[in-house]
């Protein structure tokens, strides 16, 4: 794994390696062409992540200039590369939201799971990387079943809703505008919505009864939106845009110095020069970082205990993958051997026949994947060497 996030770099920073959905799914085809056996980006609000099987023909330095266009030497040190055990741990306590700025937030279980799908799709991804990133969402919704890893909101939005109460106080009547439609900005309009606000929301196109906004909102022309925040006390902004939604000269024309601006975009949506202006209130990702609380160490060691026991389980099936096709040769040779002992039994029975055959595969191949749980690794080559000699004898 090659990534950025909050832990490293600022969001001036991060927001330099930001990708959307289509520039992930690009990336990801790059690394295989580059040598990869498999690939997925994962691209949030606080990370960007490639993860890779194999070995790549570029040096973690040569794949930032070669994707972002950047001096390695000027960045680098905001990246972490991890491989092996450290890169299988690093995911399963990612997507449980250990490793979060809001610290046990859901969201991060989709977007985990929504990566991995993304290269399914596209057919970027292989056996290893499906298998890793199963695991982890499987062990992140173990987590999240049985544990409470934080009394504090665990989302972006609703961090943010909170946010704007400590800033604002009661925000029942409070106007306020959420600019994007997206899955961030229908998120944190619902928040408000929850929280008592007045809310409109933009849209680029709207059509009544096709709309995405939500049940409360009411829907503003994007081309409206500086007209909408002119009247409003909260300014929310969560778009995918490349370019700013609110721009300084924006801010200096429209915008009441008393307006809260909150930007939950990666990279960021109103111009941070707005900030230097003096005049406003403008806060960003960066304000919403939840810690863990006091009390919730227990509920931690419980989590890394389960995460660890499902770390074990896939770095056993990670071993065990070169013994596959001893499994599967040593099925088949006893399926065959079966169903020449039986060939008189069920002449004249071909159906019957192949459903032994095949179902006496199974059983033989499921007694040996078995060996994963019930004998240690170390003593797996042995076992396939003393299993071949003995078909090899029995053959002769």
């Amino acid at each position: 794994m090659l990534g950025i996030d909050h832990d490293k770099a600022p969001l001036a920073v991060r927001e330099k390696f930001s990708l959307t959905k289509k520039q992930a799914a690009g990336c990801a085809e790059r690394l295989r062409q580059l040598g990869a056996g498999g690939a997925v980006v994962l691209c949030t609000c606080n990370r960007m992540e490639f993860w890779y099987t194999g070995a790549l023909r570029l040096t973690p330095q040569e794949l930032l200039r070669q994707f972002f266009g950047v001096e390695a030497e000027e960045y680098e040190r905001f990246f972490a590369f991890r491989s092996g055990c450290q890169a299988v741990e690093h995911l399963f306590a990612l997507a449980c939201g250990l490793k979060s700025q809001i610290f046990g937030e859901d969201q991060i279980l989709t977007q985990v799971g929504q990566a991995a799908e993304a290269a399914r799709s596209a057919g970027t991804t292989d056996s290893v990387l499906d298998r890793l990133f199963r695991d982890a969402v499987a062990a992140a919704k173990e987590v999240k079943s049985r544990l409470r890893l934080t009394h504090a909101s665990r989302s972006a939005a609703a961090s943010m809703a909170a946010f704007c109460r400590e800033q604002l106080g009661d925000l029942t009547g409070l106007r306020a505008l959420v600019i994007g439609s997206g899955e961030m900005g229908r998120l944190a309009a619902q928040e408000l919505l929850a929280a008592g606000c007045r809310v409109c929301m933009t849209v680029r196109q709207y059509h009544q009864g096709l709309s995405v906004v939500p049940p409360g909102c009411q829907p503003v022309e994007y081309a409206r939106r500086l007209e909408a925040a002119a009247a409003a006390q909260l300014v929310v902004s969560a778009t995918a845009s490349p370019h700013y939604t609110i721009r300084l000269e924006d801010a200096q024309r429209w915008l009441n110095p008393e307006t809260l601006l909150l930007d939950l975009a990666v990279p960021r949506d109103i111009d941070p020069q707005i900030h230097s202006l003096g005049r406003y209130r403008l806060y960003d990702m960066e304000s919403l970082s939840v810690l863990p609380d006091p009390g919730s160490i227990e509920a931690m060691d419980e989590a890394n205990r389960i995460l660890r026991q499902r770390e074990e389980e896939f770095l056993r099936w990670y071993a065990f993958r070169p013994y596959v096709p001893a499994v599967q040769q040593i099925s088949a040779r006893v399926a065959k051997d079966l169903a020449c002992r039986m060939e008189k039994a069920l002449r004249g029975q071909p159906q019957l026949a192949q459903t032994a055959e095949d179902q006496s595969a199974k059983a033989v191949s499921h007694l040996l994947y078995r060996l994963r749980e019930t004998l240690p690794p170390e003593h797996w080559q042995a076992c396939f060497e003393a299993l071949a000699s003995a078909q090899e004898e029995e053959n002769t």
